[in-house]
């Protein structure tokens, strides 16, 4: 939808609170809606420690509909904005803590480095150009700046389309 209940509410001329509940009985309880409970001063401070790292409970789906932004841009965000725009931690910092790091606390084999032996994941990006662009008025506008994605060695995206291959492997 693109509204905050609020909006919604003052849209159809009615209360936010009855607003929010018709939503839920209108469409059986399977809403989804974003909830602001920590102040991006408390995520900032969380996420300079360096023992913080980059994940997403986000669904992953196709894109139709309307998505929460972390579905497009809960791992280019750090690095553009954190790390590229405010210089909060270095871009080294910020990738290690969405691949190295998140591989070793995980144990996950064989992946968040590049070396020999280990999987090819990777994202190739411009970083004069990368930017973070999924807001909660449109949650699936893809990220500028991105020249390809690999999965596996294997090329996933091309600067503008997914390509066919499917190449990625449950790891838990």
């Amino acid at each position: 939808m693109g509204k905050t209940v609020q909006e919604y509410a003052d849209f159809l001329g009615k209360d936010a609170f009855d607003t929010y509940f018709d939503l839920l009985l209108e469409n059986n309880f399977t809403c989804m809606a974003s909830y602001f409970s920590l102040s991006e001063q408390d995520m900032l401070t969380i996420y300079q420690s360096p023992y913080s790292m980059i994940g997403s409970d986000t669904i992953c789906s196709e894109k139709k509909g309307p998505a929460h932004p972390r579905a497009y841009g809960s791992f280019i965000k750090p690095i553009a904005d954190f790390a590229l725009k405010r210089h909060l931690i270095t871009i080294e910092e910020a990738i290690h803590k969405q691949t190295g790091l998140t591989a070793s606390v995980w144990k996950l084999p064989n992946k968040g480095l590049i070396r020999d032996g280990f999987d090819a994941d990777f994202i190739l990006f411009d970083e004069t150009k990368l930017r973070d662009c999924a807001d909660f008025k449109d949650g699936t506008q893809i990220a500028e700046g991105i020249v390809s994605v690999y999965i596996g060695g294997e090329l996933v995206y091309d600067g503008k389309n997914i390509t066919e291959a499917r190449p990625g492997k449950c790891l838990l």
